[in-house]
Protein backbone atom coordinates (compact mmCIF):
# COMPACT_ATOMS: atom_id res chain seq x y z
CA UNK A 1 0.00 0.00 0.00
CA UNK A 2 1.38 3.48 -0.96
CA UNK A 3 1.89 5.55 1.58
CA UNK A 4 -0.20 8.92 1.30
CA UNK A 5 1.56 12.26 1.44
CA UNK A 6 -1.52 14.76 2.16
CA UNK A 7 -0.59 16.69 -0.96
CA UNK A 8 -3.56 18.00 -3.98
CA UNK A 9 -1.65 20.30 -6.67
CA UNK A 10 -2.09 23.69 -7.72
CA UNK A 11 -2.70 23.85 -11.85
CA UNK A 12 -0.82 26.00 -13.58
CA UNK A 13 -3.18 28.12 -14.59
CA UNK A 14 -3.21 29.25 -11.14
CA UNK A 15 0.40 29.98 -10.60
CA UNK A 16 1.41 33.50 -10.34
CA UNK A 17 4.65 32.71 -12.14
CA UNK A 18 2.60 31.75 -15.68
CA UNK A 19 0.24 35.00 -15.10
CA UNK A 20 3.53 36.71 -15.21
CA UNK A 21 5.06 35.23 -17.67
CA UNK A 22 2.27 34.74 -20.26
CA UNK A 23 -0.40 37.92 -19.14
CA UNK A 24 -0.52 38.38 -23.18
CA UNK A 25 -0.45 35.31 -24.90
CA UNK A 26 -3.27 33.90 -23.24
CA UNK A 27 -2.40 30.67 -23.26
CA UNK A 28 -5.13 28.85 -21.47
CA UNK A 29 -7.69 30.92 -23.67
CA UNK A 30 -5.60 29.18 -26.76
CA UNK A 31 -5.79 25.64 -25.49
CA UNK A 32 -9.35 25.74 -24.55
CA UNK A 33 -10.28 27.09 -28.57
CA UNK A 34 -8.33 24.33 -29.64
CA UNK A 35 -9.68 21.65 -27.62
CA UNK A 36 -12.64 23.70 -29.20
CA UNK A 37 -12.27 23.11 -32.67
CA UNK A 38 -11.26 19.01 -31.80
CA UNK A 39 -13.80 16.94 -34.22
CA UNK A 40 -13.43 13.30 -35.55
CA UNK A 41 -11.04 13.65 -38.23
CA UNK A 42 -8.43 15.07 -35.69
CA UNK A 43 -8.54 12.22 -33.32
CA UNK A 44 -5.80 9.54 -34.30
CA UNK A 45 -6.64 6.60 -31.48
CA UNK A 46 -8.48 4.09 -33.38
CA UNK A 47 -6.45 4.49 -36.26
CA UNK A 48 -2.76 3.98 -34.75
CA UNK A 49 -1.27 1.30 -36.07
CA UNK A 50 2.25 1.47 -33.96
CA UNK A 51 1.56 1.42 -30.48
CA UNK A 52 2.80 -2.38 -30.03
CA UNK A 53 6.16 -1.01 -31.41
CA UNK A 54 5.94 1.86 -28.69
CA UNK A 55 5.45 -1.20 -25.79
CA UNK A 56 7.98 -3.58 -27.58
CA UNK A 57 10.88 -0.29 -27.08
CA UNK A 58 10.91 0.14 -23.84
CA UNK A 59 8.66 -2.80 -22.56
CA UNK A 60 7.39 -0.64 -19.19
CA UNK A 61 4.08 -2.10 -17.65
CA UNK A 62 3.37 1.65 -17.30
CA UNK A 63 2.70 2.01 -21.36
CA UNK A 64 0.31 -1.06 -21.00
CA UNK A 65 -1.88 1.19 -19.03
CA UNK A 66 -1.37 3.68 -21.47
CA UNK A 67 -2.33 2.10 -24.47
CA UNK A 68 -5.41 0.41 -23.24
CA UNK A 69 -6.32 4.46 -21.72
CA UNK A 70 -5.79 5.14 -25.66
CA UNK A 71 -8.13 2.45 -27.19
CA UNK A 72 -10.92 3.63 -24.12
CA UNK A 73 -10.28 7.57 -25.00
CA UNK A 74 -9.15 8.17 -21.60
CA UNK A 75 -5.98 9.13 -23.43
CA UNK A 76 -7.13 11.37 -26.50
CA UNK A 77 -4.22 11.38 -29.13
CA UNK A 78 -4.76 14.12 -31.69
CA UNK A 79 -3.82 16.10 -35.22
CA UNK A 80 -4.83 19.74 -35.71
CA UNK A 81 -4.53 22.10 -38.27
CA UNK A 82 -1.54 24.48 -37.92
CA UNK A 83 -3.68 27.82 -36.89
CA UNK A 84 -5.39 24.99 -34.04
CA UNK A 85 -2.60 23.63 -32.70
CA UNK A 86 -1.31 23.40 -28.95
CA UNK A 87 0.41 26.68 -28.11
CA UNK A 88 4.14 25.49 -28.81
CA UNK A 89 5.73 23.20 -26.43
CA UNK A 90 2.81 22.52 -24.58
CA UNK A 91 1.53 18.89 -25.76
CA UNK A 92 -0.88 18.15 -23.51
CA UNK A 93 -3.99 19.02 -21.53
CA UNK A 94 -6.40 17.47 -18.51
CA UNK A 95 -9.32 18.58 -18.87
CA UNK A 96 -13.26 16.31 -19.35
CA UNK A 97 -14.83 15.26 -22.45
CA UNK A 98 -18.11 13.88 -21.93
CA UNK A 99 -18.25 14.08 -18.41
CA UNK A 100 -14.98 11.91 -17.97
CA UNK A 101 -11.33 13.33 -17.16
CA UNK A 102 -9.20 12.78 -19.86
CA UNK A 103 -5.64 14.04 -21.39
CA UNK A 104 -5.60 15.11 -24.66
CA UNK A 105 -1.96 14.81 -26.69
CA UNK A 106 -1.63 16.98 -29.79
CA UNK A 107 0.87 14.70 -31.89
CA UNK A 108 0.59 16.83 -34.88
CA UNK A 109 4.73 17.51 -34.39
CA UNK A 110 5.21 13.57 -34.20
CA UNK A 111 2.93 11.70 -36.12
CA UNK A 112 2.66 10.47 -39.87
CA UNK A 113 -1.13 10.41 -40.66
CA UNK A 114 -2.36 8.79 -44.28
CA UNK A 115 -5.89 10.04 -45.28
CA UNK A 116 -8.39 8.31 -47.32
CA UNK A 117 -10.00 10.97 -50.29
CA UNK A 118 -12.51 12.15 -47.98
CA UNK A 119 -10.24 12.73 -45.52
CA UNK A 120 -11.11 10.55 -43.10
CA UNK A 121 -7.90 8.78 -41.33
CA UNK A 122 -6.52 5.37 -42.83
CA UNK A 123 -3.83 5.23 -40.80
CA UNK A 124 -1.27 6.75 -38.32
CA UNK A 125 2.14 6.30 -37.06
CA UNK A 126 3.48 7.70 -33.96
CA UNK A 127 7.19 8.87 -33.51
CA UNK A 128 7.84 6.34 -31.01
CA UNK A 129 10.58 8.30 -28.69
CA UNK A 130 8.43 11.26 -29.11
CA UNK A 131 5.15 9.53 -28.20
CA UNK A 132 7.27 7.57 -24.94
CA UNK A 133 8.63 11.20 -24.08
CA UNK A 134 5.53 12.83 -23.97
CA UNK A 135 2.45 10.04 -23.39
CA UNK A 136 4.11 8.90 -20.15
CA UNK A 137 4.28 12.66 -18.50
CA UNK A 138 0.67 12.99 -19.94
CA UNK A 139 -0.41 10.04 -18.25
CA UNK A 140 1.24 11.24 -15.10
CA UNK A 141 -0.48 14.34 -15.27
CA UNK A 142 -4.05 12.67 -16.00
CA UNK A 143 -3.74 9.98 -13.23
CA UNK A 144 -1.23 11.40 -10.26
CA UNK A 145 -0.02 15.17 -10.28
CA UNK A 146 -3.36 16.58 -10.59
CA UNK A 147 -5.16 19.01 -8.02
CA UNK A 148 -7.47 15.53 -7.35
CA UNK A 149 -5.16 13.29 -6.49
CA UNK A 150 -2.81 12.69 -3.35
CA UNK A 151 0.36 11.64 -3.91
CA UNK A 152 3.11 9.75 -1.50
CA UNK A 153 5.47 11.18 0.96
CA UNK A 154 8.25 10.02 -0.93
CA UNK A 155 7.62 11.50 -4.28
CA UNK A 156 7.02 14.46 -2.38
CA UNK A 157 10.48 14.93 -0.90
CA UNK A 158 12.14 14.00 -4.08
CA UNK A 159 10.69 15.96 -6.33
CA UNK A 160 11.34 18.75 -4.53
CA UNK A 161 14.27 18.24 -3.89
CA UNK A 162 15.16 18.56 -7.54
CA UNK A 163 13.08 21.59 -8.07
CA UNK A 164 14.64 22.84 -5.93
CA UNK A 165 18.35 22.10 -7.10
CA UNK A 166 16.74 23.70 -10.49
CA UNK A 167 16.05 26.73 -8.31
CA UNK A 168 19.26 27.31 -7.60
CA UNK A 169 21.08 26.63 -10.48
CA UNK A 170 20.13 29.63 -11.67
CA UNK A 171 21.29 31.68 -9.04
CA UNK A 172 24.28 29.99 -8.31
CA UNK A 173 25.03 31.74 -11.65
CA UNK A 174 25.19 34.85 -9.78
CA UNK A 175 27.26 33.79 -6.68
CA UNK A 176 25.31 34.40 -4.23
CA UNK A 177 26.79 31.37 -2.61
CA UNK A 178 30.28 31.54 -3.36
CA UNK A 179 31.06 28.58 -2.27
CA UNK A 180 29.32 28.70 1.00
CA UNK A 181 27.75 25.25 1.65
CA UNK A 182 26.13 26.41 4.50
CA UNK A 183 24.08 29.10 2.51
CA UNK A 184 23.21 26.60 -0.15
CA UNK A 185 21.41 24.36 1.96
CA UNK A 186 19.54 26.94 3.36
CA UNK A 187 18.34 28.27 -0.24
CA UNK A 188 17.63 23.98 -0.88
CA UNK A 189 15.66 23.95 2.45
CA UNK A 190 13.38 27.47 1.55
CA UNK A 191 12.99 26.29 -1.72
CA UNK A 192 12.48 22.70 -1.39
CA UNK A 193 9.44 23.98 1.39
CA UNK A 194 8.32 26.47 -1.10
CA UNK A 195 7.33 24.06 -3.96
CA UNK A 196 6.39 21.53 -1.86
CA UNK A 197 3.58 24.71 -0.32
CA UNK A 198 2.90 26.09 -3.38
CA UNK A 199 2.81 24.23 -6.06
CA UNK A 200 2.15 20.81 -4.17
CA UNK A 201 0.09 22.51 -1.63
CA UNK A 202 1.30 19.82 0.76
CA UNK A 203 0.25 19.87 4.19
CA UNK A 204 2.52 21.98 6.89
CA UNK A 205 3.38 18.14 8.83
CA UNK A 206 4.44 16.90 5.36
CA UNK A 207 6.82 19.88 4.86
CA UNK A 208 8.33 19.94 7.60
CA UNK A 209 9.24 16.20 8.05
CA UNK A 210 10.49 16.64 4.06
CA UNK A 211 12.62 19.81 4.70
CA UNK A 212 13.63 18.78 8.31
CA UNK A 213 14.85 15.35 6.95
CA UNK A 214 17.13 17.23 4.36
CA UNK A 215 19.06 19.65 6.86
CA UNK A 216 19.72 16.23 8.97
CA UNK A 217 17.12 18.06 11.60
CA UNK A 218 19.45 21.11 12.93
CA UNK A 219 19.00 24.08 11.60
CA UNK A 220 22.06 26.01 10.86
CA UNK A 221 22.26 29.48 12.64
CA UNK A 222 21.69 30.98 8.67
CA UNK A 223 18.32 29.43 8.31
CA UNK A 224 17.09 30.60 12.00
CA UNK A 225 18.19 33.84 11.18
CA UNK A 226 16.38 34.22 7.98
CA UNK A 227 13.34 32.70 9.52
CA UNK A 228 13.44 35.29 12.57
CA UNK A 229 13.51 38.02 9.92
CA UNK A 230 10.74 36.93 7.69
CA UNK A 231 8.84 36.14 10.93
CA UNK A 232 10.06 40.08 12.13
CA UNK A 233 8.53 41.36 8.48
CA UNK A 234 5.01 39.28 9.02
CA UNK A 235 5.73 37.80 5.20
CA UNK A 236 4.03 34.64 4.07
CA UNK A 237 6.80 33.53 1.47
CA UNK A 238 4.96 30.57 0.22
CA UNK A 239 1.92 32.39 -0.99
CA UNK A 240 3.36 33.25 -4.40
CA UNK A 241 6.28 32.76 -6.51
CA UNK A 242 6.35 36.70 -6.56
CA UNK A 243 6.59 37.02 -2.85
CA UNK A 244 8.70 34.21 -2.67
CA UNK A 245 11.34 35.64 -4.82
CA UNK A 246 11.17 38.68 -3.53
CA UNK A 247 11.89 37.66 -0.04
CA UNK A 248 14.75 35.46 -1.04
CA UNK A 249 16.58 38.20 -2.77
CA UNK A 250 16.16 40.59 -0.06
CA UNK A 251 19.36 41.59 1.27
CA UNK A 252 17.59 42.67 4.53
CA UNK A 253 16.43 39.27 5.04
CA UNK A 254 18.95 37.15 3.53
CA UNK A 255 21.69 39.05 3.29
CA UNK A 256 21.64 38.30 -0.26
CA UNK A 257 24.74 40.30 -2.16
CA UNK A 258 26.19 39.19 -5.72
CA UNK A 259 29.10 39.93 -7.63
CA UNK A 260 27.56 40.35 -10.73
CA UNK A 261 25.95 43.76 -9.68
CA UNK A 262 22.37 42.05 -10.79
CA UNK A 263 19.56 43.12 -8.72
CA UNK A 264 17.62 39.68 -8.11
CA UNK A 265 13.85 39.73 -8.66
CA UNK A 266 11.11 37.53 -9.93
CA UNK A 267 11.50 39.50 -13.65
CA UNK A 268 15.50 39.41 -12.93
CA UNK A 269 14.82 35.53 -12.37
CA UNK A 270 12.39 34.51 -14.72
CA UNK A 271 15.15 36.13 -17.47
CA UNK A 272 18.01 34.48 -16.21
CA UNK A 273 15.55 31.24 -16.20
CA UNK A 274 14.45 31.61 -19.44
CA UNK A 275 18.28 32.33 -20.83
CA UNK A 276 19.87 29.41 -18.63
CA UNK A 277 17.68 26.83 -18.78
CA UNK A 278 14.17 27.94 -20.33
CA UNK A 279 15.55 27.50 -24.52
CA UNK A 280 12.95 25.20 -26.15
CA UNK A 281 10.12 26.39 -23.64
CA UNK A 282 11.64 24.33 -20.93
CA UNK A 283 10.12 27.84 -18.93
CA UNK A 284 7.09 25.47 -18.25
CA UNK A 285 9.11 24.42 -15.57
CA UNK A 286 8.00 27.21 -13.29
CA UNK A 287 4.45 26.42 -14.01
CA UNK A 288 3.20 23.39 -12.80
CA UNK A 289 4.55 20.55 -10.86
CA UNK A 290 3.20 17.96 -13.62
CA UNK A 291 5.16 19.92 -15.98
CA UNK A 292 7.97 20.31 -13.91
CA UNK A 293 7.70 16.40 -14.34
CA UNK A 294 7.74 16.77 -18.02
CA UNK A 295 10.69 18.77 -18.31
CA UNK A 296 12.79 16.60 -16.05
CA UNK A 297 11.63 13.66 -17.88
CA UNK A 298 11.53 14.78 -21.81
CA UNK A 299 15.33 15.87 -20.64
CA UNK A 300 16.32 12.48 -18.95
CA UNK A 301 14.93 10.79 -22.07
CA UNK A 302 17.13 12.99 -24.26
CA UNK A 303 13.78 13.48 -26.36
CA UNK A 304 15.26 16.27 -28.13
CA UNK A 305 11.36 18.14 -27.46
CA UNK A 306 12.73 20.29 -24.80
CA UNK A 307 16.13 19.08 -24.53
CA UNK A 308 19.14 21.41 -23.57
CA UNK A 309 22.40 20.60 -22.01
CA UNK A 310 21.56 22.38 -18.88
CA UNK A 311 19.11 20.58 -17.95
CA UNK A 312 21.79 17.86 -17.44
CA UNK A 313 22.95 19.22 -14.43
CA UNK A 314 19.56 18.40 -12.87
CA UNK A 315 18.38 15.36 -14.17
CA UNK A 316 21.37 13.38 -15.00
CA UNK A 317 23.71 14.68 -12.59
CA UNK A 318 21.27 12.80 -9.85
CA UNK A 319 19.78 9.48 -11.79
CA UNK A 320 19.13 7.82 -8.46
CA UNK A 321 16.99 10.52 -7.49
CA UNK A 322 15.26 10.82 -11.55
CA UNK A 323 14.75 7.01 -10.80
CA UNK A 324 12.92 7.43 -7.84
CA UNK A 325 10.70 9.87 -8.91
CA UNK A 326 9.70 8.29 -12.25
CA UNK A 327 9.36 4.27 -10.38
CA UNK A 328 7.44 6.69 -7.28
CA UNK A 329 5.02 8.14 -10.05
CA UNK A 330 4.66 4.73 -11.04
CA UNK A 331 3.50 3.41 -8.55
CA UNK A 332 1.04 5.76 -7.78
CA UNK A 333 -0.94 4.98 -10.54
Amino acid sequence: MIKRGGNTLRSYKDSDVYEEMNSGDKIYERLAKSIKAINASCVLNSRITNLNALYKSYKESILLKIIDSIKNYEVIIVSLPYDERFPAYIPYIVTQRKGKDCVIVDFSKYCTVIRNPDNSIQSVELDISKAYSILIPAFIALKVLNNKTVISSEVTKWLSYLWGVMFNRIIKGQRVFVDNQERYEAYMYFSMKFFMKYYLESSDAIVEKVAMEFIKNTKSKYILTVEARIRQKGIDIYESFRTFTKTMFNNEVTNIKTDTHVDINLETYIRLFSGQLGKNGAYLALWSADLFFYCIFNTYTKSNILFDRAWLDITNANPKIMGRVINGLYKEI
